[in-house]
């Protein structure tokens, strides 16, 4: 994954009320540490491509991310 992407939306989900109220700061970038117990989210870009416009490529990038939640049952 790209860690700044990674890293920027886990820093938008601990910002969320309702996020932190269930998983506290249980919010991780890429994976989440071994035995780490629910509730928690996983936060990682699975893909993505340069963006392209009528001249070439513009130098942004489309993401594809991916956020996996683990709930206790």
């Amino acid at each position: 994954g790209d860690d700044v992407i990674d890293n920027d939306i886990r820093t938008y989900l601990l910002a969320q009320a309702a996020v932190t109220a269930i998983v506290g700061t249980a919010v991780f970038s890429g994976k989440a540490p071994q035995k780490t117990t629910p509730p928690y989210c996983v936060v990682e870009q699975t893909g993505g491509a340069p963006e392209q416009h009528a001249g070439g490529v513009s130098g942004l990038k489309r993401a594809d991310v991916e956020i996996r939640c683990h709930g206790k049952t």
